[in-house]
């Protein structure tokens, strides 16, 4: 039993370390390509900052539309820890606690900095979902979704609506053009005369 054990752990350790091989070597970083040979499904047009490692250990149990933004710092996660507690005393529960629920994102949604995705989640298309948002459930296309636990606090247009009205006016193409651009507009003199943006 015991040497069973060892294998057991090896082997793991094994798994870790070829996974860290080919996200370094084979797939040179490319993140999409990564997730997809662990088993989830990512569309096309995919920007995925946050690191692979925030996509839990069941990355087959996400699902990414088209042209979805993940940005830096979102999680994944697609089991429900708290089950260690007191999976022992339940013989229809395994090691891994039973309770597991995939993650879908619909096409065109970006997830906001350091937002945590909770197993069961659906976004719907042309979402957005904001900054430390955590969020489980299911939410309509067009949602802007916000706050701890996550809600809809408006729609992809009024947001859209609120955006243009505060639209900074650039010309630049490249980012030494728009650092200048920004810092003129941002001047001393401007902050004092800008009201904060709600």
């Amino acid at each position: 039993m015991k040497l069973m054990v060892g294998c057991t752990k090896l082997i793991d350790i094994s798994k870790k370390i070829l996974d860290l091989f080919l996200f370094a070597f084979w797939f040179r970083f490319d993140k999409v390509r990564f997730l997809i040979s662990k088993g989830a499904i990512v569309g096309k047009g995919c920007t995925i900052i946050t690191s692979c490692r925030n996509f839990g250990t069941e990355p087959y149990l996400i699902r990414i539309g088209h042209d979805v933004t993940i940005t830096y710092g979102v999680l994944f996660v697609t089991h429900d820890g708290g089950t260690r507690i007191f999976r022992k005393n339940f013989p229809e529960m395994n090691r891994f606690g039973n309770a597991f629920a995939p993650i879908v994102l619909g096409n065109n949604v970006f997830v906001g900095l350091n937002s945590i995705l909770l197993p069961g989640t659906k976004i719907g298309d042309n979402s957005l979902i904001g900054a430390g948002a955590v969020v489980k459930g299911t939410f309509e296309p067009g949602s802007v979704i916000a706050g701890n636990p996550g809600r809809t606090i408006g729609t992809i247009d009024e947001y859209i609506e609120k955006t243009m009205q505060r639209l900074v006016p650039l010309k630049a193409t490249n980012r030494k053009e728009l650092r200048t651009e920004l810092q003129m507009y941002f001047s001393e003199e401007q902050l004092k005369r800008n009201t904060p943006v709600d």
